[in-house]
């Protein structure tokens, strides 16, 4: 019986493969194919979309024609890569979809791999990464003992961007180190230099920045090679996040400025705005509001244009912090309102793509269910329709048929439980992701309320301010008029008048200083101080401060005692700085130090700290500052006191403020140590600067020579200007290296070159191999902040003649400035 049972099977299989091979259309002429394969050939090798189209329906059309199933297959494979292109992406999933229903058939390994590839790409552009993920591991499973080890490389890289996107970083890595391993076999720089850089940001999300900082400028290297405009720009941008996230936002700023280039070479509209967005959120940090402004409305210009909401919901954020910090309330407010608008938008638009994904993977599965289930019921009516010709064999092969029905039911009957539980846990997901949806809504919202709560801040301290100066132009007035009234309309002794005027010319000067401080403190504000670096005494403004406050009303009206301690001698006490601009800030600590001591001492000195810094110090035995908010003390129109305090301060609140601007702009800073009840301390750091007076006589007269100098920094300039002022030398300033070489090209009368090496765009040492390589011979003196040997031997190496380190020693320039004048004079005579 078992024997007749074999028998039969075999027969019954045989009659199967026939039916097959019939139905393949092996019989078509091979010419049609041919033609077939060719076109589908040709689709790879055209860059033209439009000509890829065009070839790729002319290839489906003649292989529906010759109803060849496998030329079929291999024409609709290739118009989903077509369709991929175009974005196309629910045309790309049917038309693979049934490539691969053919190519499973054939049992054609390499393809179905190909089609799972493609498969795997669609979902992920349509963020379906649950989906994405089974095709890419399918496909990787079919095709890894397989020759084609490039599409398993994009396998692996497009499982590292899902992992990515979904924050499984320690995944991503995983699968972008077996991406770059087959990559670098295959001698693919382009796909490496790329994966290198995802492999970079994974890193920088994990705060591993050194490894991410390697990563990067690996392949920047091989992108320069490459020379890839849209590949560069996305590896500068990546370097700007990383430099912005450690708060080194000068390096942001550089790199960024790069990828903005070229995003607008490449004419980008998307790079253009994520730079232009970059740009003006880092300027916004570093204070240049101008700047910051530009590039802002750039970038949301452009992106109302391109229609990208989520860029244009950050931007409006950016916006509203802009028009925050210059004060202007009322857009800061509008478009803290967009900010919300947009967000609330985004965020119902990715929630319904979120749900229209997953009922299209419901849909998607039920579909294949009942496929399934008619395919195995036609399969079973074919059969029957057979039973009356082939009575006695059909019943063992249709027993035989349904013991693999059974099977097959079985083992759907167990898929569907897993799908089940796929979709279980897809709900599961889908409620964690609501969860966290609500927390991100709180969280938003708390911050909104922070927001607000600051402009309130804002409005009653802007309140406050208005009502002070009210009050502080007011009282001098009413003083003046009431004063000249009397005096005018009353026979006034002349002694009595003398005084008199005295006391409207002491009210005049307060109202004209309150005047002027508003003014300064506009410039600060828009750096528009005009700094002035001369040599002044420290000793000498101690003393006419002193004489100032011991000859005033305040010290006179009050139990306090005023002293002045000088710790060094007058000739070493002199430097280079804004002598007008340092009497104010120490004239302010002490108004500010009299202000608020009604008994004790208030005591001012300095001393000369490391670092060749020089401490100026005003000691108070006053109210004290609590320590949480001293560092608000700087704050314009901020005051400590309450104003429910029974005691009146006088002035506005921008008195320190001031103070801390100027010494921001002579390159130093203002510290303050105060409790409260203990008095404050506040301690103004500036460069000691030093100008040696006990040997002032300076022989060389260089009234012949012209100097470069090329300092992007303008107190840096000025000093090195005030420096050189004693020789009559004649100074040339530019700001950058490309204005440097311009100069030296046109002008040929430069006897010598001061070079800073850290300048924006070309730094000091290309700058110095450029100017070598152009002909220019004179002296070049190289200057950096970065006392270290191996920037020392660069630039020795890149053709300067001499490096010196800030902050400058005003001999040693000078000696080196004459030994290099002279030493050129002698190689020139020499060649003469």
């Amino acid at each position: 019986m078992s024997a007749r049972l074999l028998i039969y099977f075999s027969f019954f299989t045989f009659l199967l493969t026939g039916f097959s091979n019939t139905a393949s259309g092996n019989n078509k002429p091979d010419s049609l194919t041919n033609q077939v394969n060719r076109l589908t050939d040709s689709v790879g090798k055209i860059q033209n979309l439009s000509e890829k189209i065009n070839l790729a329906s002319q290839a489906l059309n003649l292989a529906r024609t010759s109803k060849d199933t496998a030329n079929i297959a291999k024409a609709l494979l290739a118009y989903s890569h077509v369709l991929f292109c175009n974005d196309k992406f629910e045309q790309t999933f049917d038309s693979a979809s049934k490539a691969l229903k053919y190519f499973e058939k054939f049992n054609d390994s390499l393809h179905i791999s190909e089609s799972y590839n493609i498969l795997g790409n669609s979902f992920l552009r349509r963020a379906d990464y649950f989906k994405a993920i089974e095709c890419y591991e399918k496909s990787i499973k079919t095709g890894q003992h397989l020759p084609d080890s490039l599409m398993l490389a994009n396998n692996f890289s497009g499982l590292g961007i899902i992992y990515y996107k979904i924050g499984k970083y320690d995944d991503a890595i995983k699968s972008f180190n077996r991406a770059l391993k087959i990559f670098q076999n295959l001698k693919s720089k382009k796909n490496f230099s790329r994966i290198q850089g995802n492999l970079g940001l994974c890193y920088l999300e994990k705060n591993q920045i050194k490894q991410a900082k390697q990563l990067f400028f690996e392949s920047l290297s091989s992108r320069i090679q490459l020379q890839d405009t849209m590949l560069l720009a996305s590896i500068y941008d990546d370097l700007g996040k990383l430099y912005e996230k450690t708060n080194q936002l000068d390096s942001a700023l550089f790199f960024f400025n790069k990828s903005h280039k070229c995003f607008v070479l490449d004419n980008s509209k998307h790079g253009v705005v994520v730079s232009s967005l970059a740009l003006g959120r880092v300027n916004l940090k570093l204070g240049n509001l101008n700047k910051a402004i530009k590039q802002l409305t750039t970038a949301y210009s452009t992106s109302k244009q391109t229609k990208e909401d989520d860029l244009t919901m950050q931007i409006t954020l950016e916006l509203s912090e802009y028009y925050n910090k210059i004060g202007d309330n009322d857009k800061s407010r509008t478009f803290l309102k967009n900010y919300i608008t947009y967000y609330e938008k985004i965020f119902k638009e990715k929630t319904l793509e979120k749900i229209n994904q997953l009922q299209f993977y419901i849909e998607t599965q039920r579909k294949e269910q009942e496929n399934k289930l008619l395919q195995a019921e036609v399969a079973m009516q074919h059969l029957k329709s057979k039973q009356n010709r082939f009575v006695n064999k059909i019943l063992i092969a249709f027993s035989v048929l349904l013991i693999i029905i059974l099977t097959f039911t079985i083992v759907l009957t167990f898929k569907l439980r897993n799908k089940n539980k796929v979709i279980e846990d897809i709900n599961n997901q889908l409620l964690n992701f609501n969860l966290e949806l609500e927390r991100v809504v709180k969280s938003r919202t708390s911050e909104l309320s922070d927001a607000l709560e600051k402009v309130k801040e804002l409005e009653r301290i802007k309140s406050a301010f208005m009502a002070n100066i009210s009050h502080e132009v007011r009282t001098p007035l009413n003083g003046i008029l009431g004063l000249l009234d009397y005096i005018l309309n009353n026979d006034v002794p002349k002694d009595e008048k003398t005084y008199l005027n005295t006391q409207i010319r002491s009210l005049g000067e307060r109202l004209l200083r309150l005047v002027d401080d508003i003014l300064e403190l506009s410039k600060i504000e828009t750096n528009q101080l005009d700094i002035k670096i001369s040599e002044c005494n420290v000793n000498t403004i101690l003393s006419e401060l002193n004489n100032t406050f011991q000859n005033s009303l305040a010290l006179k009206n009050r139990n306090v005692t005023f002293r002045v301690v000088k710790s060094l001698p007058d000739n070493e006490t002199t430097i280079l700085t804004d002598a007008v601009r340092l009497k104010k800030i120490i004239f302010n600590l002490i108004e500010n130090a009299f202000k608020f001591t009604h008994t004790g001492s208030i005591e001012v000195g300095y001393s000369v700290e490391k670092e060749k810094t020089l401490k100026i110090y005003v000691k108070d035995t006053g109210v004290g500052i609590p320590k949480n908010i001293q560092k608000r003390v700087f704050e314009r129109f901020y005051r400590h006191i309450s104003d429910e305090s029974h005691v009146y301060y006088e002035g506005v609140g921008i008195g320190l403020t001031i103070a801390m601007g100027y010494a921001l702009a002579l390159a130093g800073r203002i510290k303050v140590d105060s409790s409260p009840g203990n008095g404050s301390t506040f301690c103004l750091l500036l460069p000691y600067n030093v100008v040696n007076t006990s040997n002032k006589t300076f022989s060389e007269n260089w009234n012949d020579k012209c100097i470069l100098v090329v300092e992007d920094d303008l107190i840096s300039y000025q000093y090195i200007e005030a420096l050189l002022k004693i020789t009559s030398a004649k100074l040339i300033h530019v700001k950058n290296a490309e204005d440097a070489i311009e100069v030296c090209s046109i002008n040929k009368n430069i006897d010598l070159i001061i070079l800073d090496i850290q300048l924006p765009f070309m730094n000091g040492i290309d700058a110095a191999r450029k100017l070598r390589k152009i002909g220019v011979s004179v002296p070049i003196i190289a200057q950096s902040a970065n006392a270290i040997s191996s920037e020392n031997k660069l630039c020795l190496e890149a053709g300067c003649d001499a490096f010196i380190t800030k902050p400058i020693d005003p001999d040693e320039l000078l000696s080196i400035i004459r030994n290099k004048l002279n030493a050129n004079y002698k190689k020139i005579n020499a060649k003469v």
